[in-house]
């Protein structure tokens, strides 16, 4: 599943969706509706988990719930393709694989769920109450014999829900959030610089390369198979024209009707011809048995055109040498085509194509001389406080950044730059200039700081709680499902490939084994 979130996490709707579903299930798992397609056969496992099996019945439904999930929220534009393209069998069975893991989990740590937490679940259900908003036992067995359900099957996996739900509490109630991580975290969201840089791109490094013709010459002696004209070939034909058969028809007065006759006359002998064709002769030999002319082209290219015709030309460069053509219908005609004769790939003269070989060089030569000119210019700022003095010397364009955030990993201008960003927020007014050069979309930049400006001690005052509630929901999630991959990572797992239609993982990379919290004393 992380894998196809990882290949889908371009899309705000796919995210969106994956979400809503891993809160859904976890939350609302008492309310799975049961599953009645096929697509596996009875007795088969999907899986088995620390001895526990998955019984394929049980993935029918989980995979349905998931795909109803889906439909009623992303109407017309889900799709079975769609499903495939997203795993979503493998999806449901993950779902089902750490529900086995956690409660495991549940009882290790004997987290118990009481009949009266049951019943107080169940009268927060909507759909069981009456109109005065009391939970209405009427109401509840007539919900449930509608979703086919006794209340047994539902208060079971109700007490699975609550039980889940502990546990994550469990887990989530553990971490905590530091004055020091508030307060780092707002610092690189208001902090903010402002840079110069120096710009040297791939154009300023093409300027300085020098190509000399024995550069070329070189060049042109080891690619010699990049620089051919195509094989040409000499093209026979027999062209049979519609209109020259329109005196052969008689009895006709209606110019459609003649039209048609004459074409079904002109196709019908070029069928007659080239049934006639004895052996291995030529063309021209049929032609004159036909009494008919024969034409033929000079050497020509695919590309170029045999009475107007790419078409025409296209069809016959896919014949043998010496093979006449079975009939060919094109703008208007009908043909028989025989190549006589094919020219082998000649080389293009080293004039003709000098040009395009030195241009080729520079842009090769270029980049490294790209990062030449750079290396060369941040050695001209070394000591210096700004860098006006390196963009005269080496004709390089100085710009000046509009402010940006430590946290944000993007500069006006530039982009996405994550180590430009964080090496803008190491300078300082003593030590202004930064020490590397950095490489970034094909470029060079040297920077250096302009100004840069400190977080409030005020604002943080009044936005650190919203800031640690946050950072506390976002540590509490990572806990979690940390916690599930350790248990996947340790459980003996058994997953049924084959009847999933997936491939092995088998080396697939495994997440990092996380600290197990201690067993709960309590309940």
């Amino acid at each position: 599943m992380l894998s196809v979130i990882r290949k889908y996490s371009g899309s705000w709707l796919i995210k969106a969706m994956l979400i809503a579903v891993a809160i859904t299930f976890f939350s609302g798992w008492a309310m799975i509706g049961y599953f009645r397609r096929g697509g596996f056969k009875s007795g088969e496992f999907a899986a088995i988990v620390n001895g526990e099996r998955i019984p394929t019945d049980r993935l029918e439904k989980s995979y349905q719930n998931l795909e109803d999930r889906f439909r009623q929220r992303m109407g017309e534009q889900f799709s079975e393709e769609l499903a495939q393209r997203l795993h979503l069998k493998q999806q449901a069975l993950n779902f089902l694989i750490n529900r086995e893991l956690i409660l495991g989990e549940v009882e290790r740590l004997h987290l118990q769920v009481t009949d009266e937490e049951i019943r107080d679940s169940l009268a927060q259900f909507p759909a069981f109450r009456d109109s005065d908003g009391k939970f209405s036992p009427s109401r509840y067995q007539q919900v449930l014999g509608f979703q086919r359900m006794t209340a047994e099957e539902f208060e079971s996996n109700e007490k699975i829900a609550l039980q889940i739900s502990k546990f994550e509490h469990f887990i989530k109630d553990s971490v905590r959030i530091t004055d020091q991580e508030v307060y780092s975290d707002f610092v690189r969201q208001n902090e903010r610089a402002k840079i110069q840089y120096l710009k040297i791109g791939p154009e300023e490094g093409s300027r300085r390369a020098k190509v000399t013709q024995a550069d070329v010459g070189k060049y042109y002696q080891g690619h010699l198979q990049d620089f051919q004209n195509p094989s040409r070939r000499r093209i026979a034909y027999i062209s049979l024209d519609p209109a020259s058969f329109t005196n052969q028809v008689k009895g006709v007065t209606d110019p459609a009707q003649i039209e048609d006759k004459s074409n079904r006359l002109a196709f019908e002998t070029a069928q007659k011809l080239q049934k006639d064709i004895q052996g291995n002769e030529k063309l021209s030999s049929l032609a004159r048995r036909s009494n008919l002319p024969v034409k033929e082209t000079g050497l020509i290219a695919v590309g170029d055109q045999i009475e107007g015709s790419g078409e025409l030309t296209g069809r016959v460069f896919a014949l043998n040498p010496n093979e006449i053509s079975p009939v060919i219908s094109a703008g208007g005609k009908y043909y028989l085509a025989q190549v006589t004769e094919v020219s082998a790939p000649q080389p293009k003269p080293l004039a003709a194509v000098s040009a395009e070989i030195e241009g080729k060089l520079k842009i090769e030569k270029g980049k490294s001389e790209t990062l030449t000119l750079a290396t060369e210019a941040l050695a001209a700022v070394a000591g210096a406080k700004n860098l006006e003095r390196a963009a005269r010397r080496f004709n390089l364009p100085l710009k000046t950044t509009d402010f940006f955030s430590r946290g944000s990993n993007s500069i006006p201008d530039l982009g996405n730059a994550p180590d430009i960003v964080e090496s803008a927020f190491l300078l300082s007014k003593e030590k202004p200039i930064g020490e590397k050069v950095f490489p970034q979309d094909s470029n060079y930049y040297i920077i250096a700081l302009v100004e840069r400006q400190t977080a409030e001690r005020d604002k943080y005052l009044k936005e650190k709680n919203d800031i640690r509630d946050k950072l506390l929901g976002m540590k509490q999630d990572i806990a979690f499902q940390g916690y599930i991959m350790n248990l996947r990572e340790q459980a003996d797992l058994k997953i049924n490939f084959e009847l999933l239609g997936e491939p092995n993982p088998a080396d697939q990379h495994q997440p990092a084994k996380l600290p197990t919290p201690p067993p709960n004393q309590g309940k």
